[in-house]
């Protein structure tokens, strides 16, 4: 992106005006009352499409798994392939300086990334029918009837132009974040307690808040003890990647902290394995995530050998093995 175009964005953002060109009508940002109104509106429309029949995102969920448009493996897909997005993010991260298996790692996250998007958009496939999305669009339509100069426009005649234009008006994630990296917007950020106001309406657009956001986030990702370097910072991918090893590290952590404080016996917190009960699927990760590196790799080994023998008795199993040679020839060395 050119300065001109990122002058242009930011002037856009600034503004906050929606012009929708074919219908010659533009729409003003929305002032907090009219905002809560809206939200009135939109409360009355759901309760006024519930008893017309419509069914609710809930209702609509329940009624694909039972047609089988949505299954609970796709439920795991979902969550398998946005696992797999993560981790090839981190890889991005961590091999940043490789330029050869960089371009391997973003062509494989391209993929993946679409797999997920194609998968959003199966379980979405019918929410353009439920009362949820009715009442939005009754709520859209009030919007723009008080934020905008439409006496000679039949909005409803003109749905479709207007959802469409507003949604175009809002900027993807690089894009902002790119806005935000770069000049003009980085010189507006840094003077911002000095100049009257950055925005001239009286409640933030959501081009505008993330526009907030991500500045903010920036400072936060300067300012950090592990702060990545500058080529990981420009690019989108690879810094999502450092987003996603600090978060981690921080829920292994409170996960650690949170399991050691539930064990009162000193003997066992200070034991070499300690067994802990889970009850649910999300326990079970937490709980092993809690391990080291090193640990995960010993249970996966144990869990081979004992797929492969059946059972197997403690001191059989490999890592304890190796323990014991390594205990031996420590004894040869100090004979």
């Amino acid at each position: 992106m050119d300065h001109r175009l990122r002058e242009f964005f930011i002037a856009k953002i600034r503004l906050g005006d929606i012009y929708i060109k074919s219908l010659d009508l533009t729409i003003k940002p929305a002032k907090l009352k009219d905002i809560l109104l809206a939200y009135d509106v939109y409360n009355d429309s759901l309760e006024e499409a519930v008893l017309d029949g419509l069914m609710t995102v809930e209702e609509n969920k329940n009624y694909m798994l039972n047609t089988g448009q949505w299954t609970n493996l796709d439920d795991d897909s979902l969550e398998e392939v946005n696992t797999l997005v993560e981790n090839t993010k981190v890889s991005m991260y961590e091999n940043y300086n490789e330029p050869k298996k960089l371009k391997t790692l973003r062509k494989s996250l391209v993929r993946r990334q679409n797999a997920y998007k194609s998968l959003l958009f199966k379980q979405n496939a019918n929410y353009a029918n439920t009362a949820e999305a009715f009442a939005e669009t009754a709520r859209l339509l009030f919007l723009v009837e008080k934020c905008s100069d439409s006496k000679d426009i039949d909005l409803e005649d003109n749905i479709n132009t207007i959802v469409s234009a507003y949604n175009q008006s809002l900027l993807e994630d690089p894009v902002i974040r790119e806005l935000c990296r770069n000049e003009p917007w980085r010189s507006f950020w840094s003077i911002r307690d000095e100049v009257d106001k950055l925005f001239f309406n009286e409640e933030p657009t959501i081009n505008q808040r993330n526009l907030l956001l991500w500045s903010k986030s920036y400072d936060s990702i300067y300012e950090s003890v592990e702060s990545p370097p500058q080529q990981v910072i420009d690019d989108d991918d690879c810094l999502d990647g450092w987003f996603i090893v600090q978060n981690r590290k921080r829920k292994a952590e409170a996960n650690k902290k949170q399991a050691e404080d539930s064990i009162k016996n000193e003997k066992v917190k200070n034991s070499d394995n300690v067994f802990l009960i889970s009850g649910s699927k999300e326990k079970t990760k937490s709980i092993h995530d809690i391990n080291t590196r090193e640990s995960k790799d010993i249970k996966a080994m144990r869990e081979k050998s004992i797929k492969q023998k059946g059972h197997m008795n403690h001191e059989n199993l490999p890592d304890r093995q190796a323990e014991h040679r390594a205990r031996i020839q420590q004894g040869f060395k100090k004979g």
